[in-house]
C-alpha cells in the first residue's frame, strides 16, 4: 500500500483520470450531437436567460475540473522536482545545495533525464488548459434586425380589447415622400391621393396586426425595452403619438430600420435620440439643424422623460392639398402615448468548439500518462517537504555538515562553493528580523518588477479604453463606465477594426487566444508569487521548532496546488470572447454577425486595484511584521537543513516529536551542540559558542 508522497501521486493520477473520463464523455456526446461536423457547432438554442444559465453552469464545472487537473499536475511536478537523499548528498559533495519544499527548476539540473522529461511534459500540457478549456463552450448573443414606425392611433384606453384589427396610420417611405411634395399638382397625380386617403398607409402591415404577437408598452417600458445594444426578444416597434385623423392636417411621419451594429460610435437605438432633439447637447432646429453627435445616444437616451416624451413631426394643412400653391410644412412635437412592440422568442445559442476540446483532451491524456508513469516507475524517496528532509537527516546525519549547527542559508550563500566550510565555530544570537528578509532580495525584485510590468500594461489598456469610449461614444466618468458592466457585451465595448478576422472559425480561435492570453500570464505571475509566500511561511514554520516540540511530519508545508488566479481573472473578465448573431427574421444575417473580443474598463480598474493591493500588502506585511529568529533560518537550503540535524543517538528517532535546541555540551569547554532531536533539549544561550 503506497504511503506519503507516493499515495499522493496515486490520488493525483486518479483525479486526472476522472477528469479525463468526464472530458471524453463530453467530447463524444457533443461530437454525436453536432453530427460529425468540424469546428464550431450549435448544441442548444433557446431563451437567452436559459442559455446564459447553462453556460454559467458549464463554466463552473470546467473551472472545477481544471482546478482538479492543475492541482494534481502541480503535486506530481513538485514530487518530480524534489531531490532524493542521494541527489542531495551528491550535490553537497560538489559544493552546492538543492531546494527542498519548493518546486525548483534548479533541482531539475541534478536529477535524471526521465524526471526532467516528465516534468516538462506536465508543465507544457498545462498551457492548453489556460488557453482553450474555458472557451471550448461559449454562448452567442442574439440580436434582431427590426423596423420602427411613428404612427397615429387611438389612445390606449380606447383600444379594442378583443382580437381584431387596428387601422394604424404609419409612415411609408415612398408615400411619405410623395405626400411631402411641395408641388400640389404633382401630389394629386400620385395614385390619386386626396386628403382622405393620403394618411391611409400600409407600412405597419396594413390592418393585419395580430394582438397576440404584439405587446403594448407605456413610454417608460418602451424606452427600456428598445434602448439596448442587442434586441433579442422583440422586433418591430410602432411608436404611437395620438389620434389626429380628425384634425384638418396631414402628418408627414417617417420610419426606419435598426438593430444592427452601426459602427463609428453609433448605437442600434440612435433613432430614439434622433427623434428627440430636446435632449441634444446643442438644441438645433429639427428640420435644418442635423442630428445629435455620434455616440451621444449611448447615454443620452436616459435624459428623455417618459412622461413627456415628444417626437417632432411635420404636417401640411389639408386645405392646401388641392391648392395650386406650394405646400408650406409646419413642424410640431407630439407626445408619445404608448408603443406597440412585436414580441418574439429570443434565440441565443450554446456553441461548442470541437477542435479546442479535442486539444484539451489530448493534453489531458498526456498528463494522465505522465502521472501514471511517476506513480509506477518512481520508486525512490524524494524529500518533498522540510519534514521529509528533517526525518532523513536526523535518522542518518550527513558527515559534510557536522559541527555546522548554526549555519543558516544566508551564511552558506555568503561562502564561495569552493571554499572549505568545515567546523565554523559560531556564537548563538537570537534576534528579530523583518519577515520579508526570509526571501531573497532578488525574489522580491522579480515579483515587484512583474507586477509593475503587468500593472503598466493594464493601466495602458484602461487609458486607451477610456479615450475610445469618451471620444467615440461620449462616455466619460466612472458612472458611465460602470453602466457597461463587468463581462457584459455591448456595442460600445466590442473591439473592432483590428487585424484579426471577425467572422468564421479563424475569428473564433483568434478571439479565444487573445481573451485567454492574460490568464496565462497571470498564472505565471501567480507561480512566482506563490513561491515567495511559500518561502515566507516555511521560515515561520521552521522557527516554531525552537519553541515547541512537534512531529517532523508537521513540517509538511509545500507549495499551494492549483493556480486560483485563472478563476479570479475569469471572474474579472477584463477581456472576453464576444459572439453576436444577428437575425433578419428567421434567417441569420451573416454579414453583420461578428465574433471578436470585448473589454470591460471597470474590470480592468478592479484588476489593477487588486494587483496593486496584493503587492503593496505583501510588502507592508513583510516589512512591518517581525519574526523572532531563535534558530538559524534554513529556508529551502538542503545544506542548512542537514546542518541542523545532527542529534545524539538517543534523539534520532524521526517518528517521535522533535524540537530544536542544545543537545550536548563538551565537558572540558563551553562549546555545545544544537540540533533537532527527539530527546531532551534546552534553550541555547545567547553569546555561547556551538558547533
Amino acid at each position: 500500500m503506497p504511503t506519503g508522497w507516493h499515495l499522493g501521486v496515486w490520488i493525483a493520477t486518479f483525479e486526472a483520470g476522472v477528469v479525463l473520463l468526464i472530458n471524453l464523455i463530453i467530447l463524444l456526446f457533443c461530437a454525436v450531437k453536432i453530427g460529425g461536423s468540424v469546428g464550431v457547432a450549435q448544441i442548444f438554442e433557446g431563451d437567452c436567460n436559459t442559455v446564459g444559465h447553462i453556460t454559467l453552469g458549464i463554466h463552473l464545472v470546467i473551472n472545477v475540473l481544471s482546478t482538479l487537473l492543475l492541482s494534481a499536475s502541480n503535486y506530481v511536478m513538485q514530487s518530480l522536482s524534489a531531490p532524493t537523499r542521494t541527489e542531495v548528498d551528491r550535490a553537497h559533495e560538489k559544493g552546492f545545495w538543492l531546494d527542498i519544499g519548493l518546486q525548483s527548476m534548479h533541482n531539475l539540473k541534478h536529477t535524471s533525464n526521465w524526471k526532467r522529461l516528465l516534468w516538462t511534459l506536465l508543465s507544457v500540457s498545462s498551457i492548453p488548459l489556460h488557453l482553450f478549456y474555458n472557451s471550448s463552450f461559449f454562448s452567442t448573443t442574439s440580436a434582431n434586425d427590426y423596423s420602427y414606425y411613428i404612427a397615429q392611433g387611438p389612445e390606449m384606453q380606447d383600444l379594442p380589447q378583443n382580437i381584431g384589427t387596428f387601422d394604424w396610420e404609419c409612415a411609408n417611405e415612398t408615400l411619405s415622400s410623395a405626400c411631402s411634395s411641395v408641388d400640389a399638382s404633382e401630389l394629386s397625380k400620385w395614385n390619386n391621393l386626396t386628403s382622405s386617403n393620403c394618411v391611409k398607409t400600409y407600412a405597419c402591415s396594413g390592418p393585419d396586426i395580430d394582438p397576440s404577437n404584439w405587446e403594448f408598452l407605456n413610454p417608460s417600458d418602451c424606452l427600456q425595452a428598445y434602448a439596448v445594444d442587442f434586441l433579442s426578444d422583440r422586433r418591430d416597434i410602432v411608436v404611437v403619438t395620438g389620434d389626429y385623423t380628425s384634425n384638418n392636417n396631414f402628418l408627414n411621419f417617417y420610419n426606419g430600420s435598426s438593430g444592427q451594429m452601426q459602427g463609428s460610435g453609433a448605437t442600434p437605438y440612435d433613432w430614439i435620440c434622433d427623434l428627440a432633439p430636446s435632449i441634444w447637447p446643442d438644441i438645433n432646429d429639427f428640420l435644418f439643424g442635423g442630428l445629435p453627435p455620434i455616440g451621444f445616444c449611448s447615454t443620452g437616451w436616459r435624459k428623455i422623460n417618459p412622461s413627456n416624451w415628444t417626437i417632432p413631426v411635420v404636417f401640411f394643412p389639408f386645405e392646401a392639398l388641392n391648392s395650386t400653391e406650394s405646400l408650406k410644412p409646419i413642424s410640431e412635437s407630439l407626445e408619445v402615448m404608448y408603443c406597440l412592440s412585436k414580441t418574439t422568442a429570443s434565440r441565443c445559442q450554446l456553441q461548442f468548439n470541437l477542435p479546442l476540446l479535442a486539444i484539451v483532451v489530448a493534453f489531458n491524456i498526456v498528463k494522465v500518462t505522465c502521472m501514471a508513469m511517476v506513480a509506477i516507475r518512481m520508486c525512490d524517496n524524494p524529500l518533498v517537504t522540510l519534514g521529509d528532509a528533517v526525518a532523513s537527516f536526523t535518522n542518518s546525519p550527513e558527515p559534510l555538515t557536522k559541527d555546522m549547527c548554526l549555519a543558516s542559508q544566508s551564511y552558506l550563500e555568503s561562502i564561495d562553493k569552493n571554499q572549505d566550510t568545515t567546523s565554523p565555530l559560531m556564537a548563538y544570537q537570537s534576534e528579530k528580523t523583518r519577515w520579508m528578509t526570509m526571501a531573497s532580495r532578488r525574489h522580491w525584485v522579480m515579483i515587484g518588477s512583474l507586477f509593475l510590468l503587468v500593472l503598466s500594461i493594464i493601466l495602458g489598456f484602461i487609458g486607451y479604453a477610456i479615450h475610445q469610449l469618451s471620444s467615440v461614444y461620449s462616455l466619460s466618468g466612472f458612472s458611465s463606465l460602470w453602466q457597461l458592466g463587468i463581462g457584459r457585451t455591448s456595442s460600445q465595448n466590442i473591439i473592432t477594426g483590428w487585424a484579426i478576422p471577425t467572422q468564421g472559425y479563424g475569428a473564433t480561435v483568434a478571439s479565444v487566444l487573445l481573451a485567454n492570453l492574460p490568464q496565462l500570464i497571470f498564472s505565471m505571475i501567480y507561480l512566482v508569487f506563490n513561491s515567495l509566500c511559500t518561502k515566507l511561511f516555511l521560515a515561520l514554520e521552521w522557527s516554531s521548532y525552537a519553541h515547541s516540540r512537534k512531529p517532523s511530519a508537521s513540517l509538511t508545508l509545500r507549495e499551494i496546488s492549483g493556480p486560483p488566479t485563472s478563476s479570479i481573472y475569469h471572474s474579472a473578465l477584463s477581456i472576453f470572447v464576444v459572439a453576436v448573431t444577428f437575425w433578419d427574421g428567421d434567417v441569420v444575417d451573416t454579414s453583420n454577425s461578428v465574433t471578436s473580443c470585448g473589454y470591460s474598463p471597470v474590470a480592468m480598474i478592479l484588476t489593477a486595484i487588486v494587483g496593486g493591493s496584493l503587492i503593496l500588502t505583501s510588502l507592508a506585511v513583510g516589512y512591518f511584521k517581525h519574526l523572532q529568529c531563535d534558530m538559524p533560518l534554513a529556508g529551502s537550503c538542503s545544506k542548512a537543513i542537514a546542518a541542523a540535524c545532527h542529534p545524539p543517538e538517543d534523539g534520532s528517532d524521526p517518528l517521535k516529536p522533535m524540537k530544536w535546541g542544545v543537545v550536548s555540551k563538551h565537558p572540558d569547554s563551553a562549546i555545545g551542540h544544537i540540533s533537532f532531536s527527539s530527546g531532551e533539549v534546552s534553550a541555547p544561550v545567547p553569546g555561547c559558542y556551538y558547533e
